[in-house]
């Protein structure tokens, strides 16, 4: 496998939206201010390849840091299968 984590530093997701991200229309931003489909692609593109993506966040500063890291996880194919 090829595993790899995205993170950022920004104000992180909230619990009670952590599972639902992966959803398609699922946003938390205005109407018309984003479709929801980004995480919903990624998400399918990953699983159309046998692989995984999970999620670490915190929305909370008084727990941590706030932030998200994406680990995503790969299958690792020579160019010969």
């Amino acid at each position: 496998y090829v595993k790899f984590s995205v993170t950022d530093t920004g104000t992180g997701i909230l619990r009670e939206n952590l599972a639902k991200i992966f959803e398609p229309f699922f946003s938390t931003k205005q109407i018309g201010m984003g479709t929801g489909l980004g995480l919903a692609v990624t998400y399918g593109i990953i699983k159309m390849h046998y692989g995984d993506i999970k999620v670490e966040s915190n929305a909370y500063p008084d727990e941590g840091p706030t932030g998200t890291t994406f680990l995503v996880k790969l299958p690792r194919h020579s160019r010969q299968e």
